[in-house]
């Protein structure tokens, strides 16, 4: 959730408001753990002139680990009572 923050932060200081009341996160979307946030900055780093120069936000293994039906989703995290009771709710 650190990018989530500092992303969050942006907006508001650019005067969007971001507050749990505003900001819907599907529970189907993909979560990004920081493993592979850095191993793709010590694999760019070790490629030296032949990076590819990601982003280096994990993009490409959360894109491989959401087509091969493996990583991790947000609803993971969420207890499915709460998430129902909350899912009527709205």
């Amino acid at each position: 959730p650190k990018a989530l923050f500092e992303e969050r932060d942006y907006l508001n200081d650019l005067g969007v408001d971001i507050s749990p009341d505003s900001l819907i996160i599907r529970n189907r979307a993909q979560h990004i753990i920081t493993t592979p946030t850095n191993l793709e900055r010590i694999n760019e780093r070790n490629k030296g002139k032949q990076a590819i120069r990601t982003t280096k936000k994990g993009m490409r293994q959360c894109f491989t680990e959401k087509t091969e039906r493996n990583g991790l989703r947000v609803r993971d995290f969420i207890p499915q009572k709460k998430f129902k009771k909350k899912k009527k709710k709205n």
